[in-house]
């Protein structure tokens, strides 16, 4: 949502997040004290990548489950050997 509400402004983001969240294909995932506690032992972990603590408590998500890959449009996802969708080099 930061990328559409930078690019296209906050009503763009809220109705393409509208969208999303309307769709059965998406699930959302409550960040749990589980979760939370991983994100967080992951951000003191990587403190030369740039994650953010968000960016660390997704990739908690990922583990979890088992999933190797992240819509995103964030490249320092990929320094840590997981997939992101779209590929940033088709997105320019």
């Amino acid at each position: 949502m930061t990328l559409v509400r930078k690019g296209a402004g906050h009503r763009m983001a809220v109705d393409v997040g509208e969208d999303l969240l309307g769709e059965r294909y998406m699930d959302l995932i409550p960040v749990n004290d589980s979760l939370r506690s991983a994100g967080w032992e992951l951000f003191k972990t990587y403190r030369d990548r740039g994650f953010s603590l968000t960016d660390c408590t997704s990739l908690a998500v990922l583990r979890k489950y088992g999933w190797s890959g992240i819509f995103t449009f964030d490249g320092e996802f990929r320094k840590v050997g997981t997939r992101t969708f779209p590929d940033p080099k088709e997105v320019q």
